[in-house]
């Protein structure tokens, strides 16, 4: 199967998934819930008494495969849902967006204090749409791919005045280490949403001219 342009072998992702000792049971699937955007999804049940960190599972999914190939989203369930004959029943898995709205494994405690961490923060909800993020908070373990990167990097440039680049998301991907990086120096912070918009009407007169 492809998505995104690469050929994903779902077996090949739940046997290295299923090779971590805390696995008891796992299936991978493809969530298509959005359309022209199949997202990689793995369901799994952690053995009795094992660590059940979604984000754990996936740095051991990202020493064995390709990036393209470790799920957007890693849920751990109770138990997995199975047919009469005892084969997992992926009819039966939650949907991805009633994956999302489970409450994250990790506190959301820590709210975002400066402004420019609050304006960051309404950006990652809204790419993300989700209600709670704390601001520690990994974008790729609580459901960012690839896609929404580029997204919520459009978003980013109308909000902050220091120049963003792509690989910025993935070298800070928690609202505070971003905020932090963009706040370093005088020309972090925010931009005037008037000046942005103000500066894009400018831009589309001139277009018109030429």
């Amino acid at each position: 199967m492809k998505i995104r342009g690469y050929r994903i072998e779902l077996g090949e992702i739940e046997a290295q998934l299923g090779h971590h000792p805390s696995v008891r049971e796992c299936v991978v699937v493809v969530s298509e819930e959005t359309p022209g955007e199949g997202l990689l999804v793995a369901c799994l049940s952690a053995r009795a008494g094992a660590s059940s960190d979604a984000a754990a599972f996936k740095e051991h999914l990202r020493k064995k495969l390709p990036e393209f190939m470790v799920p957007s989203h890693i849920a751990i369930l109770d138990d997995l849902p199975h047919t009469p004959n005892g084969k997992i029943d992926r009819k039966a898995l939650p949907t991805l967006k009633a994956l999302l709205a489970r409450p994250s494994s990790k506190s959301v405690a820590a709210v975002a204090e400066s402004e420019l961490e609050k304006q960051v923060l309404v950006v990652w909800k809204e790419i993300l749409g989700k209600d709670a993020i704390g601001i520690d908070e990994n974008f790729f373990d609580i459901g960012g791919h690839s896609l929404l990167v580029v997204r919520m990097h459009r978003r980013l440039k109308e909000v902050v005045a220091k120049p963003v680049a792509l690989t910025d998301l993935y070298r800070f991907p928690t609202v505070k280490s971003f905020a932090e990086f963009m706040g370093k120096d005088d020309t972090g912070g925010l931009k005037a949403s008037t000046d942005r918009a103000a500066a894009r009407r400018e831009a589309q007169r001139n277009r018109v001219r030429r």
